[in-house]
């Protein structure tokens, strides 16, 4: 049961999100491998969104961890190659998980780069070799709502500072994936070493953690069909709910229809039955009097 205090100011802890996941795939009946995909999409929508505001291809570098964060990303940096950018992924500690596998492999058919470690980023005298270190975007997929302890271990500890070094000194944008990696899910930026992990956008997969209360960058709301932007001028919590009052009237007309559908089909189906009855009568009228009238004949 998902606590009441979460709901009302739209923020979940970790075990609200934790539940709210059971509760899609035994509710609805969403598999794993089905909210992986949409949440995937919903990043490389986001992405996409703050990656074409520049004149240029992007170069996407998308750091990813070993669980379900990681997976989506794998599956965000899918969509991104289809929607013209170069993805990059750095994949330190790979799942053996059948879905996790199959992943991989669509990466490696379309030749997207999976690396073991974000690569040095030294200035080389060769200008396209220094311009392969390069990256216009940074995602941070490493860690979801599930992390847990005060700082993270290796490999994503070197990772985690890489990404920090590139943010600032290629003047990367950093972006997060449900909650920045290495923060406290439910307190935001308390665990050790997060004050100096900062990312510049926040992409809320479902509805924003308590940890997004801190953060203070650029906000996306991703809730499986929709992502909304939360800009300097814009009001996340009011467009979500104006998004779910969509949807819910949705539902309520299609239900409304579902029922007005169904009381015509009863009536026609009344109406059926009746003239089945009233022609059933006929063809026993009909044979009564062809049998009267062969036996006056006779």
């Amino acid at each position: 049961m998902m606590s009441s205090q979460s709901f009302d100011t739209g923020f979940l802890n970790a075990q609200d999100a934790a539940d709210l996941d059971v509760e899609l795939m035994s509710t609805p009946g969403f598999s794993l491998e089905q909210l992986m995909e949409l949440a995937g999409l919903s990043v490389a929508e986001a992405v996409y969104m703050v990656g074409t505001e520049k004149q240029k291809k992007q170069r996407v570098l998308l750091v990813c961890g070993p669980g379900n964060n990681g997976g989506d990303g794998l599956v965000a940096a899918r969509h991104l190659f289809h929607f013209g950018f170069q993805p990059i992924v750095v994949y330190p500690k790979r799942s053996t998980k059948p879905h996790f596998i199959n992943l991989v492999q669509q990466l490696n058919d379309l030749s997207i780069p999976i690396l073991d470690e974000i690569p040095s980023t030294a200035a080389t005298e060769n200008d396209e070799e220094e311009d392969e270190a390069k990256y216009d975007i940074i995602v941070d997929a490493i860690f979801g709502f599930s992390f847990r302890g005060t700082a993270p271990r290796e490999p994503f500890a070197t990772e985690l500072r890489k990404m920090i070094t590139l943010q600032t000194t290629q003047r990367s944008l950093l972006i997060s994936v449900d909650v920045p990696s290495c923060w406290n899910v439910d307190g935001g930026d308390m665990s050790e070493g997060s004050t100096e992990f900062q990312p510049d956008v926040l992409i809320s997969l479902t509805a924003p953690k308590l940890s997004a209360k801190k953060f203070t960058g650029r906000h996306f709301v991703a809730s499986n069909e929709k992502v909304i932007d939360d800009d300097d001028d814009k009001d996340w919590a009011l467009q979500y709910q104006a998004y779910l009052d969509e949807k819910e009237k949705a539902r309520d007309d299609e239900s409304g229809k579902e029922v007005k559908e169904g009381k015509e089909d009863d009536k026609e189906a009344e109406e059926g039955e009746e003239w089945a009855k009233e022609y059933a009568a006929y063809c026993a009228e009909k044979e009564k009097d062809f049998f009267e009238a062969n036996k006056s004949k006779e």
